[in-house]
């Protein structure tokens, strides 16, 4: 959906995985990908508020990761630290 610009799509597709699997589980990795990748979306789609939503719980529950890190820099470029 992201490289057919279909932004908000991706965004809930991203979202549901985030919703049917555990933070800690044997799918966290996916759970932290997918929250960054909504975020990304909703950016994308120009919905500040959402990605920025999206982003904070990948730096709260997630901070010393990889996708962590990436969310904190997503959010310094939304000004929304």
């Amino acid at each position: 959906r992201m490289e057919q610009g279909r932004h908000r799509e991706a965004a809930r597709e991203f979202s549901t995985t985030v919703a049917n699997f555990d933070f800690e589980g044997e799918y966290a990795e996916w759970v932290r990908r997918s929250l960054l990748a909504a975020g990304i979306a909703f950016q994308s789609a120009g919905d500040r508020d959402a990605a920025a939503a999206q982003l904070r719980e990948v730096v709260r529950r997630f901070p010393a990761t990889d996708e962590g890190k990436a969310a904190t820099e997503r959010l310094r470029e939304l000004g929304t630290n």
